[in-house]
């Protein structure tokens, strides 16, 4: 884990690895592992440990956030994740982010993480075809506006079905 933190940065100091791993979420997992942040990682060597989708997410966004990057491109960043841990990650994508780079772009069909962002640029066919924030596209009778509020009743609906 230390490695692949230190992809791309090998001056990550020890107290840098050991905030992103809280940060992230996975200062547990790798308190549990054998060498701790010293046990490979993978499935080809022997002793090695694998971790789950989100956690190799999660360690792949402590790299990113690890570097320093003023830009920052995540898409799809918690793709992997389910609804609790994906809450969790974009915390801790906005809070990292907010003093780690100055500028993050999310890739992302799921529209509650598009909430948060200053702006949304809207593509479709390839082509940008409506920009702005959050409140601004939901005011219109945007195509975001349409998208948001197809996922959101997906979400009300069930809520009704199941009660």
């Amino acid at each position: 884990m230390r490695e692949e933190l230190q992809l791309g940065n090998e001056d990550l100091a020890d107290p840098e690895i050991a905030a992103l791993l809280e940060q992230t979420g996975l200062a547990q997992k790798v308190g549990s592992l054998p060498l701790g942040a010293d046990t490979p990682l993978g499935k080809l060597e022997p002793g090695s440990a694998d971790l789950s989708e989100g956690q190799w997410q999660r360690l792949a966004l402590a790299r990113a956030f690890g570097r320093q990057a003023r830009f920052l491109v995540l898409d799809e960043p918690a793709a992997a994740l389910d609804a609790l841990a994906e809450s969790r990650i974009y915390r801790v994508i906005r809070d990292i982010g907010a003093t780690r780079c100055t500028t993050t772009l999310y890739v992302t069909h799921r529209l509650a993480a598009a909430r948060s962002a200053d702006e949304i640029i809207v593509m479709k066919d390839g082509r940008i075809i409506e920009q702005g924030t959050h409140a601004a596209l939901l005011a219109g009778d945007s195509y975001y506006a349409q998208m948001f509020n197809t996922q959101r009743k997906w979400y009300l609906r069930r809520q009704v079905a199941e009660a």
